[in-house]
């Protein structure tokens, strides 16, 4: 059975790391822009860098909730 942590290590090799959230953010936006993909940056736990990424459904569904009562 694989650790926890072997796992999230892992799933840390598999993504882009950005060196700056500066960058991670151009990144979210050209993948908005020209896909229409609605993702936003974070800064990973396990090795200090930047990565871009889908929102979890309860973010999506809270965000749809504060539009609906008006709110940005």
């Amino acid at each position: 059975m694989a650790s926890k942590r072997g796992l999230r290590r892992r799933a840390c090799k598999r993504k882009k790391r950005y060196e700056s959230k500066e960058l991670a953010d151009i990144a979210v936006h050209n993948l908005w822009k020209y896909k229409g993909e609605r993702v936003h940056s974070y800064k990973c736990d396990f090795c200090g860098g930047w990565h871009v990424g889908h929102m979890p459904w309860k973010q999506v569904q809270a965000m749809i909730a504060r539009k609906q009562r008006g709110f940005k």
